[in-house]
């Protein structure tokens, strides 16, 4: 039991969730059911791996009985655990605040090398500041988190140069974002984690396209979806499939850019509840702006209704999170709108507007390209 909790990083990192699942959960099955560390530790690994292949709901009721029994045992470090994977996968982002800040002070309490854990949850909390536009404090918490990792000597694994990477193309800064970006993707080769290689991949992918290299994009887009694909992430196999649509916008390749993006959103809208409620975390600055690329993909492929009410549901959706599209994109997007109004009529556009006000986020998505 004590061994299966411990095997996270391999079954995460490598992308063997389904497998992981499995194993622990006939293990738990098997042992005792009294409180204990091991047994806490490893419903602790199987809550947070059940998201990632689609049993929110499995996942949702380990960790109602997570938190009581990390407090029964007394353990400041177990508890410190629970809590992050807690406002990881729970909640909207506030309450993920709120849960890591429960989870801060009891550092206070660790006093042997543990105490440098408070790496991710520094990083955790600044990745929520980011995704609702935080910008500054975001970077304070990333630079908190860089302070302790080199205090304790931590490996790259967790290092926030990308991270502020993707604050430097908030700024605009192009070539700032793709050294920080690149440099992040050489570390998680290194470290050999093929999740959170991916991860930045995508990132690099996207900047690239921004920055006209057009080939070494679609070739990290192609090297990220096969990581995702072998992973089962249909999340991430959606994130970079609205990359390559709008690598294929820029190349002039309307009808292949039309398929990714309507491939991407179809698979956001199997993974996203029937909600709009801007507080749940499957509305995500990443899904936002596969609806902007998608609206630009719309104007260009002589659908300007369809374009304006993916505009329009951008505005609507980034507004309510303080999303803030990247620059690139957000002065394409303002291009975009002004020939789309100018090629509806009045009552055209408003029509769009209203529609984008009204629709749920998953039947937008659904019937993104009419």
């Amino acid at each position: 039991l004590q061994l299966a909790g411990q095997l996270w990083s391999f079954w995460f990192g490598s992308g063997h969730r389904q497998e992981g699942v499995r194993w622990l959960e006939t293990i738990l099955a098997r042992s005792d059911p009294a409180d204990s560390i091991a047994r806490c530790g490893a419903l602790l690994t199987v809550a947070s791996l059940l998201p990632l292949i689609g049993r929110e709901q499995d996942a949702a009721t380990y960790m109602a009985q997570l938190k009581p029994m990390a407090y029964r045992l007394e353990d400041p470090f177990l508890l410190t655990r629970v809590l992050f994977t807690m406002g990881l996968y729970l909640g909207d982002r506030e309450e993920a605040k709120r849960t890591l800040e429960e989870a801060l002070p009891l550092f206070d309490l660790i006093e042997d090398e543990r105490k440098g854990a408070i790496v991710p949850f520094y990083g955790f909390y600044g990745d929520l500041l980011r995704e609702t536009g935080q910008y500054a404090d975001a970077k304070a918490y990333y630079q908190k988190a860089e302070e302790v990792r080199l205090s304790y000597g931590f490996s790259m694994a967790d290092n926030h140069t990308g991270n502020f990477g993707r604050l430097a193309l908030q700024e605009g800064n192009l070539p700032e974002a793709y050294a920080l970006v690149s440099e992040q993707v050489e570390n998680m080769r290194q470290i050999r984690h093929q999740k959170w290689l991916a991860d930045w991949l995508v990132r690099l992918g996207e900047v690239e396209t921004y920055l006209g290299k057009w080939q070494t994009a679609q070739t990290h887009f192609q090297e990220c979806f096969q990581l995702m694909e072998a992973m089962g992430d249909l999340r991430g196999q959606a994130d970079v499939l609205a990359g390559l649509g709008y690598l294929a916008l820029q190349r002039g390749e309307v009808e292949t850019a039309v398929s990714h993006l309507q491939n991407s959103l179809h698979w956001y809208a199997e993974l996203t509840p029937q909600t709009v409620d801007p507080k749940i975390r499957t509305l995500t600055p990443e899904l936002v702006d596969a609806i902007l690329r998608a609206g630009l993909v719309a104007a260009a492929n002589q659908q300007p209704a369809q374009a304006a009410t993916l505009f329009a549901a951008v505005t609507r959706f980034a507004s309510a999170m303080n999303h803030f599209p990247p620059p690139p994109l957000a002065q394409a997007m303002e291009e975009a709108a002004t020939a789309v109004r100018t090629a509806l009529s009045s009552i055209e556009w408003e029509t769009a507007v209203a529609t984008a006000q009204q629709i749920s986020l998953t039947d937008l998505l659904k019937q993104a390209f009419g």
